[in-house]
This record gives C-alpha cells, sequence and structure tokens, in this order.
C-alpha cells in the first residue's frame, strides 16, 4: 500500500510541476523512439546537458512510415499505422521538457512507404506506366500534392502539438531527387503548380494550424540545396526562400560527406568540416532573409567518409557556426552514439 501510494504521489507532483519556458538556443541531438524510452536515452540526455545541450529531436515513426505511438486518428487505427512504442507519449515529453529540454518530433512527411502501399492513390505516379512511382530506394513516396495527403499529415502534426511537443520537424518535405531509372519519371496531381509552390503551400497550411496552438515547424532541407544556383531545389521542391517566410526553423543538413567527390574543387568534401558548414549556412542565411525562420543546421555525428574521425570533427563544425554567430544546431548519429559530439560540445 506504502510503494503504491509513493508511486501515485510522485506521479501526482510530476504532473502539478511547472514546465519550464523553453530555451534561447536550442541546441541537441537526434534520438530514435526506442532511445527515447529507455534508460540509455536518459544517459544521452544526462551526458548532453553536461555538455551543454537542451535539445532532444526524438522520431516518433518507424522506419517504413507506422507511428511509434497509438494514434487517434481514424486513417491511423484502420490501416494498422500505430505501434506501441511509447506507451505514453505525452508523459515522455513532458518529463524530457520538465528536464529543460527542448522537445522536438521528427515526422517524415512523404516518404511513407507503409502509407503508400496500402493507399495507392495518394502515390505518386510513374509518367511512362501511371502506376505508383518508384524512388531510386525502390520505396513509393506520397504525392504532396494531394489534398487527401496534406490533410492526413497535418491532422498527426496536430495530434503531436497536443501532446506537449516544442516543435514538430518536417522529415523528407520534398519531392523524391530521381526515380529508379535515374531520372525524374512521375508526375502530381496538381500539375498547374511547379514542385516549390507544392511543397511551400503544404508547409504554410502546418505552420498555420501549429501557431495557433504555440507550436513551432521545422523543416530539414537537403544541404545542397542552397548551392548550384537553386537546380537542386526546384527538382525536390525546396524554396528556401519561400519556405522560411512560413515556418519557424530550418534545418539544413550540411553533412560534409554529403557532397559528392570533387563537390566546388574539393577531392573529399567530407574532409572539410569546417568549409562546408560555413560556407552551407552563409549560403542559406542569405536566402532566409526577410523570412521568419531560424537556422539550425543538422551537423555530422557520424564517420562516413572520414578516415580519422573523432571529435575534432565535430568541433569543427561547431566552430564554423560559432564563428558566423549561430548558437543553435542539432548532430545527427543514427545509432545514436555521441561520445565524441559531447566531447566537441563542451569546447563551446
Amino acid at each position: 500500500m506504502l510503494a503504491t501510494y509513493l508511486v501515485s504521489f510522485a506521479f501526482s507532483a510530476l504532473a502539478n510541476m511547472a514546465i519550464p519556458p523553453p530555451p534561447a538556443h536550442p541546441k541537441g541531438i537526434y534520438l530514435t523512439s526506442y532511445s527515447a524510452i529507455n534508460d540509455r536515452g536518459a544517459e544521452l540526455i544526462s551526458d548532453m546537458k553536461r555538455a551543454g545541450g537542451n535539445m532532444v529531436i526524438i522520431d516518433i515513426q518507424d522506419s517504413d512510415g507506422r507511428l511509434a505511438y497509438e494514434s487517434k486518428l481514424p486513417l491511423s487505427v484502420e490501416l494498422g499505422m500505430n505501434g506501441r512504442t511509447f506507451r505514453d507519449l505525452p508523459a515522455t515529453v513532458r518529463k524530457m521538457r520538465l528536464n529543460g529540454m527542448y522537445v522536438v518530433a521528427r515526422f517524415v512527411a512523404f516518404k511513407q512507404p507503409y502509407l503508400a502501399s496500402h493507399r495507392s492513390d495518394w502515390a505518386l505516379k510513374d509518367k511512362e506506366t501511371g502506376r505508383p512511382f518508384t524512388a531510386r530506394d525502390g520505396l513509393v513516396w506520397l504525392d504532396p500534392s494531394k489534398p487527401e495527403v496534406t490533410d492526413y499529415l497535418i491532422s498527426v502534426a496536430d495530434e503531436l502539438a497536443d501532446m506537449g511537443f516544442d516543435e514538430i520537424q518536417y522529415d523528407y518535405v520534398r519531392f523524391p531527387e530521381a526515380g529508379a531509372r535515374g531520372y525524374i519519371g512521375y508526375t502530381w496531381e496538381k500539375t498547374e503548380m511547379d514542385r516549390e509552390s507544392v511543397i511551400t503551400e503544404f508547409a504554410a497550411r502546418t505552420a498555420k494550424e501549429l501557431h495557433a496552438k504555440k507550436v513551432k515547424l521545422g523543416l530539414d532541407l537537403f544541404g545542397v540545396a542552397a548551392w548550384n544556383n537553386g537546380y537542386d531545389a526546384k527538382i525536390i521542391g525546396q524554396n528556401i526562400t519561400d519556405l522560411s517566410k512560413h515556418v519557424d526553423v530550418i534545418y539544413p543538413m550540411v553533412y560534409p560527406s554529403h557532397f559528392g567527390p570533387g563537390f566546388n574543387g574539393f577531392k573529399n568534401p567530407a574532409g572539410e568540416p569546417y568549409y562546408f558548414v560555413s560556407e552551407s549556412s552563409k549560403k542559406f542565411l542569405e536566402l532566409m532573409k526577410g523570412g521568419r525562420a531560424v537556422l539550425r543546421p543538422w551537423l555530422q555525428g557520424f564517420a562516413y567518409r572520414v578516415p580519422n574521425y573523432d571529435s575534432w570533427y565535430v568541433e569543427e563544425q561547431i566552430k564554423a557556426l560559432h564563428d558566423l554567430g549561430i548558437e543553435e544546431y542539432a548532430i545527427w548519429n543514427a545509432s545514436n552514439t555521441y561520445d565524441t559530439s559531447f566531447e566537441a560540445m563542451r569546447k563551446f
């Protein structure tokens, strides 16, 4: 009886605690949904706080697009899209916010193979066959111009906002970059609109919904979208200037290793962390002038294409931002291994 009483009292006390205001300059790490619910995640948050971090970006989907919590949305229930990784997602979010974290829900928008396979009428269509378009990785994408698609995605964002997140972050908020045959071979429903207009309209609608609930909207954008006079941005539909007028945060993925060999004259861009983070951020800042969004780049916290990867690598990226007066960033490591990243964070 006493143990039950103490547990009940503890939960009651937690529920009555006031959530502190969000940090002025969020900086932190990505967590898988599994890390977020176990002891490892708690340890990572504790270690990050000691390193000066204050933000966690949490996956709320599995890799195929199924949700990691029990959604109450009729379509999610009907199509079996719900999971139970998070038994009580609002409680998880609240606990993190009480711990001083700025908590972001990472939600993949249009690259959703599970939903696209169950609702083929919602998929991008192949120009030649009229069947669902298959991207290079063999996956089918949702059609960003279909009102039914965007209505559903916005309803998920709304549901997450009601669970207490500070921010909803859309990843894959774009058209695919190429098809299985190496070219753009798809069409979409609203062909009278170009790709950039389609994506901007979706982001603007979502932002309006979330702002009414005092929740922010962030977008993950390709790092290369600010280069090449906007050529790549047009292909995938990410107009940085237009998007920054509506959303709150732009997260460019400026991972040096993701610029191909020879890019801008560098044999191995992965070996130039300061240059590529600095130059990419400058280009994004220029394109975002006059918008409402702040710049919060994704930094490379992994060794891909970097033969001598260590804490220096993350340190160089943070220094590049620091020298530009940028105090916000997110570090990506798919396996949630951040020892070297925390070592770098402590130096700033």
